[in-house]
């Protein structure tokens, strides 16, 4: 997939309603345009079943505004990333210890993904303990810098890879940090 791509959809898509998105819809209502009114008259019409089944578990069947139907699919589409498909590498056990199976998931998904790609480093916001990063430098010439709040969980970080992988320490910056909007890097 490309999400360079995807992100641009989005942001084309999400312009096209750039009123709703500037100010609270219920400060703007009824002075909305006709497209987003008629939008709530649809929403009137349905039964507390019906709008915990659109909002829950994304079921459009009873929304009859094909504006509105058409509105509702494309975010279920642009929302929608496809699923893995192939084999995962597993993560070597020094790099594993005390990562939870979810973890470890979104760590070999994450690899996967960065395995073809040109990429000499990048930056791990809110790292821990640098597992993420650790793994994805493991058996190659990669860096990365590693950025947390927490500089407990940094040290713990430094500790385990200064004793099991060393090599892997050697590329790995960590910065003890608070990351917001307002960070300069």
């Amino acid at each position: 997939m490309n999400y360079e791509k995807r992100f641009h959809q989005i942001q084309d898509f999400l312009s096209s309603h750039q009123r709703l998105l500037d100010t609270e819809v219920l400060e703007q209502y009824p002075k909305l345009p006709e497209q987003y009114l008629s939008w709530i008259d649809d929403l009137k019409a349905l039964d507390d079943k019906e709008l915990m089944a659109l909002e829950n578990e994304l079921d459009f069947s009873a929304i009859r505004n094909t504006d509105y139907l058409a509105y509702l699919n494309q975010i279920k589409k642009l929302s929608e990333l496809p699923q893995f498909e192939g084999q995962l590498d597993s993560i070597p056990s020094y790099l594993s210890a005390r990562l939870t199976p979810k973890k470890k998931h979104e760590i070999q998904i994450i690899k996967k993904q960065m395995e073809d790609k040109n990429i000499k480093g990048f930056v791990d916001i809110g790292s821990g303990a640098g597992h993420l990063s650790s793994v994805l430098i493991d058996k190659n010439n990669k860096r990365s810098i590693c950025i947390d709040l927490k500089s407990d969980y940094q040290e713990i970080g430094k500790k385990k890879l200064k004793k099991f992988a060393p090599d892997i320490l050697e590329r790995l910056e960590f910065i003890n940090l608070e990351f917001n909007e307002k960070t300069k890097l």
